[in-house]
């Protein structure tokens, strides 16, 4: 994913899913490499089991993916996108 696209992402984030840097517990997966991983599932159609282990564990990717849809912002991309290109 290019820079400007991330940077043009990051604010629609949901507060969930935004990048933090956390003191302790669990390090958090990589925004951006799991947002890499959901684009990647979507756009080769292959299945979330199937999505390679270099975009982070498809079970985290898909759970991300699942709380972005409730929460709305795949709906804040496209109409960003749509702004942005039309």
């Amino acid at each position: 994913m290019p820079d400007e696209l991330w940077e043009a992402i990051v604010p629609l984030l949901p507060p969930k899913l935004a990048p933090v840097r956390r003191r302790s517990g669990r390090p958090r997966a990589d925004a951006r490499t799991t947002l890499e991983g959901i684009v990647y599932v979507l756009r080769t159609g292959c299945q979330w089991k199937a999505l390679p282990r270099w975009l982070g564990s498809a079970r985290t990717v898909h759970r991300w993916f699942q709380y972005g849809v409730h929460a709305g912002a795949f709906q804040r991309f496209w109409e960003a996108g749509l702004r942005r290109y039309d």
